[in-house]
C-alpha cells in the first residue's frame, strides 16, 4: 500500500493578542466555532492568542487515513516565523535591518517549547528585538504554534500618517513554512512528510461569524484555476447554499447593513430564489466594498455557479436543519476549518492575508498541491509582508463595510443594536494601537450576536472581586 504523509492544517492561522499566558486553538472542524474557558481575554482584559494546531496523517492509496503522534512515530518540528512589514514602507534602510527574521525553531519530543524571541529590526542603525511568538508540543506531539503579542511601536517616536504606509514602524504579526521529520517506530524507516505554513494575523473580533466570502472559498477558486481541485457539478442547499445565505444574514450583528436579511430555511420560493441572486450577482447581499483591480469582494465562481443552481431550481433540497459542526477531526476539514474562519475579500490590502499590488496566494503557481504553498517558491514572511505596517493603522481605517467579522462596526451592547464598536475607545490610529485589546467581542447568544468583554473603563475595586465582576460583565454582556 503506497502511503504519503502530510502536516495539516495545509495553511494554519494563529492571531496575536496581549495576554502574556493564556490562548485557545483555532477552529479544527468544519463549522466549529472557538469557545475559549473563561472567555476570550484573561481576567485583566488582555486578549488571547489564538493558537493554531499542526498534525501528521499518513493517506493511503485506499482512501484511508491515519494520524501519527508521538505513539507511532518520533518527530521533530520546524517553523520559520518572519515579519517583512517594514521593506514595503517608505524606509531609507537596507531591506536587511527591515526583515525580523529570528531563525528557524526546531522541537523534536512531545511537551518542548521554543521561543522566536531573537529576532530585530533596525532603524537609523538602532536595532530592537520583536519577539514574534512560540511553538509547543504538546504530550502527542501535535505542533501548536503562538504568534506574538499584538505590539505595534515606532522606535522613534514617529507618528501615524497612513492606513498601509507608516515609515518607522512594526509590528508583531508574521508568516512562514512548517516542515517535519518523522520516524516511523514499526519499521525505523523516515518517509518525506509533506511541508504547511502558518500565518499570524491580527484577532478576529466577531469570532462566531464567518465572512460570505472566506478565504477558503477564494483559495478554492484558486485551487479550481490550478488544477488542484475540479469544479463541484452539482449543488446542496445545506452544504453550499445555507452557508451563503447565513453568513449575510449574520453580517446584521457587525454592520449597518441597508435592511436585514431574515429568509427562513430553506429558502425555496421562486421569488425568492430570483431575488436574493440578482443582489448576489451585483455584489450587494451583504453590502460590502468592493475595491479598485480584481473583484475579490465578490462571491467566487464556484460560489455564484451553485447560487445560480439554487436560482434555476437545479440543486438538491437536503434540509433537515442547521448543520451540526463536524463530528471528528480530519485532515480535508481541518485545512478547510483554518480557512473557512479568514477574510475572503476584499483586499485592500486586506486583513489576515493579502496586499497592495500582486497578491501571491491568488497566483496558482504558489502552490505545489491543493491549499499547499510551495516551499521552494514563496519565502518566509512573504504572505504577511504586503499587509498595512502596523495592522492596527489599516484595522482604524476601514471602519465602514469592510470585513466586518475581524473589524465589527455596530453591534448589539447592553439590549441596544445599532451601537458603534469603537465609541468611547478608539478615536484614533494612536489608539487603536494603544487601545485595540479593550475592544469587545461579539458572540451568538441564542439567536442573537452581543458584545462581551468590552473594557472601556478602570475596575473600581481590585484582586478577586474585580476579576469576578469582569467574568460576569462577558458572560452577560454587561455594560461597562
Amino acid at each position: 500500500m503506497a502511503t504519503v504523509y502530510r502536516i495539516h492544517p495545509a495553511i494554519g492561522i494563529a492571531r496575536v493578542g496581549n495576554s502574556p499566558t493564556e490562548f485557545f486553538i483555532g477552529p479544527e472542524r468544519v463549522g466549529q466555532f472557538p469557545e475559549p474557558p473563561g472567555g476570550f481575554k484573561d481576567s485583566q482584559c488582555r486578549v488571547k492568542r489564538q493558537a493554531t494546531r499542526f498534525r501528521i496523517y499518513a493517506h493511503h492509496d485506499d482512501g484511508s487515513v491515519e494520524e501519527i503522534t508521538g505513539a507511532v512515530a518520533n518527530i521533530s518540528w520546524t517553523v520559520h516565523l518572519v515579519n517583512k512589514k517594514a521593506t514595503n514602507s517608505t524606509n531609507t534602510e537596507p531591506a536587511a535591518d527591515l526583515v525580523i527574521d529570528p531563525g528557524t525553531r526546531t522541537l523534536n519530543g512531545p511537551n518542548q517549547q521554543q521561543l522566536f524571541d531573537t529576532g530585530t529590526i533596525s532603524f537609523a542603525g538602532m536595532p530592537v528585538i520583536v519577539p514574534l511568538g512560540e511553538i509547543r508540543s504538546d504530550d502527542q506531539n501535535h505542533l501548536v504554534v503562538l504568534g506574538g503579542f499584538g505590539h505595534s511601536a515606532s522606535p522613534q517616536g514617529t507618528g501615524l500618517v497612513d492606513f498601509y504606509n507608516n515609515p518607522d514602524w512594526h509590528d508583531d504579526v508574521s508568516d512562514g513554512p512548517v516542515s517535519a521529520t518523522i520516524t516511523l517506530l514499526a519499521d525505523n524507516s523516515s518517509p518525506p512528510v509533506t511541508g504547511a505554513w502558518v500565518i499570524v494575523a491580527p484577532p478576529k473580533f466577531a469570532p462566531h461569524q464567518d465572512s460570505a466570502i472566506t478565504l477558503y472559498d477564494r483559495l478554492l477558486q484558486v485551487m479550481i484555476g490550478g488544477g488542484f481541485v475540479a469544479a463541484a457539478s452539482a449543488t446542496s442547499y445545506t452544504q453550499h447554499v445555507y452557508p451563503i445565505l447565513q453568513r449575510a444574514r449574520d453580517t446584521q450583528w457587525v454592520e449597518n447593513t441597508a435592511g436585514h436579511h431574515t429568509w427562513p430555511d430553506p429558502v425555496i420560493a421562486d421569488a425568492d430564489r430570483n431575488a436574493i441572486f440578482a443582489r448576489l450577482a451585483a455584489a450587494e447581499m451583504p453590502a460590502l466594498k468592493q475595491p479598485a483591480g480584481p473583484p475579490t469582494g465578490r462571491l467566487t465562481a464556484e460560489q455564484l455557479a451553485h447560487m445560480q443552481r439554487w436560482k434555476d431550481g437545479a440543486f438538491t433540497n437536503d434540509w433537515v436543519g442547521i448543520p451540526p459542526p463536524q463530528s471528528t477531526i480530519t485532515p480535508d476539514g481541518l485545512d478547510r476549518a483554518a480557512l473557512e474562519a479568514c477574510v475572503g475579500g476584499a483586499f485592500d490590502p486586506g486583513i489576515e492575508v493579502g496586499g497592495l499590488g500582486v497578491f501571491l496566494m491568488l497566483q496558482s503557481p504558489n502552490y505545489s498541491a491543493a491549499f499547499r504553498l510551495d516551499h521552494a517558491l514563496v519565502n518566509p514572511g512573504n504572505v504577511t509582508g504586503t499587509l498595512s505596517c502596523p495592522w492596527q493603522a489599516d484595522f482604524h481605517e476601514c471602519v465602514e463595510h469592510w470585513w466586518p467579522v475581524a473589524h465589527p462596526n455596530y453591534v448589539t451592547r447592553g439590549g441596544v443594536a445599532g451601537q458603534s464598536w469603537t465609541a468611547g475607545i478608539i478615536g484614533s490610529k494612536a489608539d487603536m494601537v494603544d487601545k485595540w485589546n479593550k475592544l469587545g467581542f461579539v458572540v451568538r447568544q441564542g439567536s442573537q450576536h452581543v458584545e462581551v468583554e468590552r473594557c472601556d473603563t478602570a475596575c473600581i475595586v481590585t484582586g478577586p472581586l474585580c476579576r469576578l465582576l469582569r467574568r460576569c460583565r462577558r458572560f452577560f454582556g454587561w455594560k461597562s
